[in-house]
């Protein structure tokens, strides 16, 4: 096995028990979440566990980044798919957190969200860093920085209303809130970044 494969199915590993540990908070819950309940239902020791997370926070940490992870997909694939321009990574974020519920995560994100509400400072830990990423490339998308942010933090709440069970995903209200966002990230409605900043 070359080195290459070797780190591959470490990092396939990784992920295996990171999913397994995403469904097992979610059928007993954040405040029984234990490694010992994560290790026997992915079939490895707790020393196996302990391997690629070597505790609980680390294993928590993991499964944030994972989702986030996958976020960044969806992201990176909406941004192909938009021209260039101001408003383009607006736009693709704004599709990622549409997209997020619509493809059956729902169950095991609202576990997250719980597991948040209990845990709020393993969360601030997890996505400081990548919260900054994605809101330096808001910055630098060409629209005014507060505006953009307004657009943004409307489609996540949307995400969050549709985990938390407010908001149907499958409705026509649905498709008019993502048009209507994305349709402000450009002209007439859209605000520009001053020139000079």
């Amino acid at each position: 096995m070359s080195p290459h494969d070797s780190n591959s199915s470490r990092r396939d590993a990784r992920t295996q028990l990171l999913e397994t540990a995403i469904a097992v908070l979610h059928r007993v819950g954040a405040r029984a979440f234990t490694m010992d309940a994560v290790a026997r239902e992915a079939g490895v020791s707790k020393g196996g566990l302990i391997h690629h997370f070597p505790n609980r926070e680390a294993l928590i940490e993991g499964m944030f980044e994972l989702v986030h992870a996958r976020f960044e997909d969806r992201f990176e694939k909406a941004l192909q798919e938009e021209p260039e321009g101001s408003g383009r990574r607006t736009r693709a974020y704004i599709r990622s957190n549409f997209q997020v519920v619509e493809e059956g995560h729902r169950p095991y994100v609202l576990s997250l969200v719980e597991l948040m509400a209990v845990e709020p400072d393993l969360l601030v830990k997890s996505f400081k860093d990548k919260d900054c990423d994605f809101h330096q490339m808001i910055e630098d998308d060409g629209l005014d920085p507060a505006y953009a942010t307004v657009l943004t933090s409307s489609s996540d709440a949307f995400w969050l209303g549709h985990v938390l069970g407010f908001v149907p995903m499958d409705s026509e209200r649905t498709l008019q809130m993502q048009e209507q966002l994305i349709a402000m990230t450009r002209p007439p409605f859209a605000k520009y970044k001053p020139e000079g900043n």
